[in-house]
């Protein structure tokens, strides 16, 4: 087509109409070339001819609008820029940027393929340009990189007056960097407006990449000695590597300030939320006082304050670590000694009076109660009080043969023990703090109970009866026997307090030596107790399933290996890891083993593990690559080897390390599910394995019971649990059920909830056992049948289908044949939907009006809801219709309510994002409005409700479950 813009002006396809004239052989004067001269050519005869030149100009034609394109685009495109600090203006949006520039170059890429790209001008258009913009790529990846390392750099040297301190000739190093390069970047104008930066900024000064390149050389010198710095002071407190490299520079920042500390505790120490102080914090003779846990249970250290104002950070923090443990051991050593030498008819008498256990910490009466169980059990099955867990070795081989009536004697102490504190859990007189001690000491004695039962029912006679050397003992030791017994040096040993490695923190503190300490003993295998301080965590229900785990992994401990629990989803692999750890005293470090997983991060951690003695244990280990495996299993057969021969030292990432003889290594897996790796056979090596299958239901449910106040707990486990797994098997498959431990679990601290509110309401100021002799045991057992059956009712019935609904009442039935369904007050709120329905113009249906007062009561007990359902069905009307209905009645103030569509926001358009390039925050929709209704309920403002609205997803329920 020669009318085609490839053909036309004639002043730029000259070219073209001068080779169609040679292969005519016309004779044209091009400057006055008519449509006769074109006929007289020929066209028809000669179309081959015509098309192959018109071919060749629209094929030039389109690579030189592709190049006037990139041209235009970037000599008018301007970088989106942010003031930092009101001195420099920084690029961001980097990736946008780089997006471009390689699409770009890639363009030129696909020119020179092509069959037109041959007249010799427009090749060197096209070189011309694709050199500017590959200079330009060059100068900003060099920048990107100078900005990155500079901001992140100032946010610490202009900031930490500490670092500048410790690192002087690098501080003036990165200024006069910080200085050349204030002067080549744009600065902000003095009208606050942001300036404007083109492409031509980059490209004008050829020396800027040569320029830009020694200053990243500068400022990765800097950051070498930055990260050297912060080695050696992990080396000094191990626990150090298990803080990043912004919170360590914080930490540093503020060494002289042990309250700015607080927030880091947690990331270094497994229960440690705050240090406490005798005085102000800037008066230079106040000292350590104690610690405390995130629940608020205070601890004050033994044998007294610790000074920290004129030492080093790794100094006083070393010290405040071994005083937490010398603190805990001497508190447990002395709690237990209390517990024997009581001249009560039961030794487990001071165990249920609050004002004793109040004066300790939860950790330390678990400890003391466990030591006082084995103690009883031995005297029964040695027949003699005298020999005691700290008898000696021909004491421990003693077998004589003991009558199950006298096993029984600790069933029975165990059974009062119960039933005495589970008044206490339900006494008004009692503080929440002593209410945790009472649950975790019922978690304990459920356990303690069932084992004597066994123990009776076998009728196990000698110490050395593997029914009795299976489970998990503790013992009171001397410290002689504890370094014949490991078999390690002094200088491995600060997880008892009897000293401290030199190699480590360079200090030994003979005042944190004891006469005494703790031993976990299992089968063959032993372990002396770390008394890492856990606080008043929820300890994890011990059942058969939980002792076989145990025995594995001590068995694992004993030989030097690591553990590995494999199992399915929700089995307790990776919990039952941590409590055996917490039991032990270990600092436990868990690892999400996804996509995210950092084997750098990881590799620094394995040297802090390795120095402080800690466990680590990777969650879903065969999720990672082959290659990923690969490493990390040879870091970890090196640190086996290391142990096995009782090194002091072991090599990692080329740095020799003080190797601390309790470290160790767990690994959980769950093969059943897709895209798993199969391990390599030198990886299956290191680990003892341990299947983990259903976990027993009863036991957890009858121990939550107790923990809840419930006297008659055994009865009702073993209705509850076949109740939820008859309406697993019996009900619709649906995505939203879920009758497993979780949902469990929610029921029974539901129950134990109303049973307090009943309790507190019924008896005023009287103690909940002294109110229990009164009623009898019939009343006790009614009520809560009741209370269990009003919990059961208000979790599971709100989230049935109508189809599973019509069964889920004749199975309460059949479970609890003598209770009445109960029915909860409900005909004011009743009333107030229906004024709303009707002012709106609503009808409401009668199973639509019951959704709705189960969305009021599911509302009040949780802070997040889920309303699920097919489309049209009055999802959204019923919270709206809700919302309205409490405002009238009331019961709540004016709400305003957001509204989100999360299926068409990405996770940085939803959740927020954080460009590192300028080390800005971004809030998204989610975290917006968050903000607002935080910032709200803090100024007592109306409240607010938040509704995502969309289709129930599976890639949107794991993005958000972690981040909200």
């Amino acid at each position: 087509d020669l009318r085609s813009d490839a053909m036309s002006p004639l002043e730029r396809s000259m070219r073209h109409w001068t080779a169609l004239q040679h292969k005519l052989r016309a004779p044209w004067v091009l400057t006055s070339l008519t449509v006769a001269n074109i006929w007289e050519s020929d066209p028809g005869a000669n179309a081959a001819a015509y098309s192959e030149v018109i071919e060749m100009a629209q094929g030039e034609r389109r690579i030189e609008v592709q190049l006037h394109n990139i041209s235009n685009y970037w000599s008018m495109f301007e970088f989106s820029v942010v003031v930092y600090k009101k001195q420099v203006a920084l690029i961001r949006g980097w990736d946008e940027v780089f997006e471009r520039l390689t699409e770009d170059l890639s363009t030129f890429g696909g020119m020179r393929a092509s069959p037109y790209f041959v007249f010799p001008q427009l090749v060197s258009m096209t070189n011309d340009a694709e050199a500017r913009l590959d200079r330009l790529r060059q100068v900003l990846e060099v920048l990107l990189e100078v900005q990155k390392r500079w901001v992140y750099l100032d946010g610490i040297l202009s900031e930490n007056a500490e670092v500048r301190v410790q690192l002087p000739h690098d501080t003036v190093k990165f200024d006069r960097t910080s200085r050349e390069l204030l002067h080549i970047l744009p600065r902000p104008r003095s009208s606050g407006n942001l300036p404007e930066l083109h492409v031509s900024f980059f490209l004008e000064d050829e020396k800027l990449k040569a320029t830009l390149e020694r200053l990243l050389s500068q400022l990765a010198a800097v950051q070498r000695a930055l990260t050297s710095y912060l080695d050696t002071q992990r080396s000094r407190f191990p626990r150090f590597f298990f803080a990043g490299d912004d919170d360590l520079l914080e930490i540093m920042g503020n060494s002289k300030n042990p309250l700015f500390l607080n927030k880091h505790l947690k990331k270094m120490f497994t229960a440690l939320a705050s240090l406490q102080l005798d005085g102000n914090v800037k008066d230079a003779t106040t000292r350590l006082r104690g610690f405390s846990s995130a629940e608020g249970e205070e601890v004050s250290f033994q044998p007294g304050p610790i000074s920290y104002g004129q030492r080093p950070i790794h100094e006083w923090l070393g010290e405040a670590e071994q005083g937490m443990v010398y603190t805990l051991r001497e508190a447990t050593l002395r709690a237990y000694n209390e517990l024997v030498s009581t001249k009560d008819a039961s030794p487990y008498a001071l165990l249920w009076s609050m004002d004793w256990m109040r004066q300790k910490p939860t950790q330390v009466v678990c400890l003391a109660l466990q030591l006082l169980w084995t103690r009883e059990q031995e005297s029964l099955l040695t027949g003699a009080h005298g020999g005691g867990p700290g008898a000696g070795a021909a004491d421990a081989r003693r077998t004589s043969r003991a009558p199950s009536s006298n096993l029984s004697v600790v069933t029975t102490s165990m059974d009062d023990l119960l039933a005495r504190l589970a008044g206490n859990v339900l006494s008004n007189a009692v503080a929440p703090s002593s209410r945790r001690q009472c649950e975790q000491l019922i978690t304990i004695a459920v356990y303690q109970r069932d084992v004597s039962r066994t123990l009776a029912a076998r009728k196990v006679a000698s110490r050395d009866d593997f029914s009795w050397l299976s489970v998990l003992r503790l013992y009171v030791v001397p410290t002689h026997h504890q370094q014949q017994h490991s078999g390690k040096s002094m200088s491995n040993l600060s997880n008892t307090g009897l000293a401290r490695s030199t190699n480590v923190s360079g200090f030994v503190l003979s005042e944190y030596r004891s006469a005494e300490t703790l031993e976990c003993r299992m089968a063959d295998a032993s372990v002396l107790h770390g008394f890492e301080y856990i606080g008043a965590y929820e300890r994890l229900v011990q059942t058969p399933l939980t002792d076989k785990c145990y025995l594995t992994l001590m068995q694992a401990l004993h030989t030097r290996l690591g553990g590995s629990p494999v199992g399915p989803a929700g089995t307790g692999k990776t919990e039952t890891v941590k409590a055996l750890g917490m039991q032990l005293g270990r600092h436990v470090l868990v690892f999400n083993c996804d996509d995210t997983f950092d084997y750098q991060a990881v590799s620094r951690i394995f040297l802090g593990l390795c120095q402080v003695g800690a466990w680590g244990c990777f969650d879903e280990f065969n999720r990672l690559e082959e290659r990923i495996l690969s490493a990390l299993s040879l870091q970890i057969q090196v640190i086996q080897q290391s142990l096995r021969a009782q090194q002091r030292e072991v090599q990692l990432n080329h740095r020799v390390i003080p190797l601390h003889s309790n470290v160790a290594i767990f690994i959980t897996m769950n093969p059943g599910y897709a895209g798993r790796s199969k391990l390599p056979g030198n990886l299956k090596q290191l680990f003892r394995t341990v299947t983990m299958t259903i976990p027993d239901r009863e036991t957890i449910a009858e121990v939550l019971l107790f923990a809840q106040g419930f006297t008659t707990a055994e009865a009702l486990s073993q209705k509850v649990v076949p109740l939820f797994r008859l309406c697993e098997d019996q009900f619709t498959r649906q995505a939203h059920y879920d009758f497993g431990l979780r949902a469990l679990k929610s029921v029974l601290v539901a129950a134990g909830d109303r049973k307090r509110q009943v309790a507190v309401a019924s008896r005023g100021n009287r103690s909940c056992h002294n109110a229990a002799g009164g009623a009898g045991a019939d009343a006790v057992q009614e009520t809560e049948r009741t209370l269990l059956l009003e919990s059961i009712i208000a979790t599971v019935a709100p989230k049935l289908v109508a189809q599973d609904a019509a069964l889920f009442y004749p199975l309460l039935h059949d479970f609890f044949p003598d209770c009445s369904l109960p029915a909860l007050p409900m005909d004011e709120l009743r009333e107030a939907v229906e004024c709303v329905c009707a002012e709106s113009g609503l009808s409401p249906a009668a199973g639509w009006m019951e959704k709705v007062l189960q969305l009021y009561h599911t509302k009040m007990a949780r802070h997040g809801v889920m309303i699920v359902g097919p489309s049209g069905t009055g999802k959204t009307t019923a919270w709206k219709v809700l919302m309205a209905a409490m405002v009238r009645l009331e019961r709540a103030l004016q709400m305003h309510a957001y509204v989100i569509s999360p299926k068409v926001l990405s996770k940085g358009e939803l959740f927020g994002t954080l460009d590192v390039t300028t080390r800005e925050w971004r809030d998204g929709v989610f975290t917006s409005i968050l903000r607002k209704i935080i910032d709200a309920e803090e100024q007592q403002q109306i409240p607010d409700d938040l509704a995502l609205a969309g289709n129930d997803d599976t890639d949107h329920q794991v993005v958000a479950a972690p981040s909200v």
